[in-house]
């Protein structure tokens, strides 16, 4: 875990940007399902911020590739990446969120969140926070506790096993009126050097 305090001050314009990805989306590429998830990859959107978090999230992925996922080979990590905001929910919504909100990133080595926007009762407080539980029971029950909490910050900044079952925890999304909203990065290792594979959603790593 990471606070990128230097991106806080990007937000209001980040946060803005994304709400009118959203809000703009043809309807047939825009998602929902208990949230309203960005149509593409959010770090195309013109603000620095998107630029200097895409700078700090990719050192700490290089960072933990060279201490977790050493190789004899030459591999690429490749990042999908998109935000997702909550904002009202419905009762109805709520009850699907406690039935079917937790899931877990698989196929993908590891994953990141990166919050953005957390309404202001829920800013570092468990409520409104992410709930991380690992999926494999039994001896591991034994030497650690099975669940955490990841309380919400703007800035601040997870890393974690793409196996591991996470959910936001279901709770009154609109209390204040401000939306949450979670930058979200998938990232695969692919082994070898891949052809014609390009961009800003691509980091090599010689590990």
């Amino acid at each position: 875990m990471a606070a990128f305090d230097e991106v806080v001050p990007f937000h209001d314009e980040m946060t803005q940007e994304l709400l009118d990805l959203i809000d703009t989306a043809p309807h047939d590429v825009s998602t929902r399902f208990l949230a309203q998830q960005t149509p593409c990859d959010p770090f195309l959107l013109p603000s620095p911020g998107w630029r200097l978090l895409e700078q700090l999230s990719n050192e700490c992925y290089s960072k933990i590739a060279k201490r977790h996922f050493q190789r004899w080979r030459t591999g690429e990590f490749h990042l999908r990446r998109w935000a997702i905001k909550f904002g009202t929910l419905s009762k109805d919504d709520k009850k699907r969120m406690r039935r079917d909100g937790i899931h877990n990133h698989l196929p993908a080595l590891f994953s990141s969140i990166y919050y953005l926007r957390v309404p202001p009762e829920f800013d570092d407080h468990d409520a409104g926070g992410t709930l991380f539980v690992n999926p494999i029971g039994n001896l591991m029950d034994l030497m650690s506790p099975r669940s955490a909490i990841i309380a919400p910050k703007e800035g601040r900044f997870v890393i974690f096993p793409a196996f591991v079952d996470h959910t936001p925890i279901p709770c009154e999304w609109d209390a204040s009126g401000v939306p949450r909203i979670v930058v979200s990065t998938d990232i695969f290792y692919v082994s070898g050097e891949s052809m014609g594979s390009t961009g800003s959603n691509v980091l090599r790593a010689n590990v």
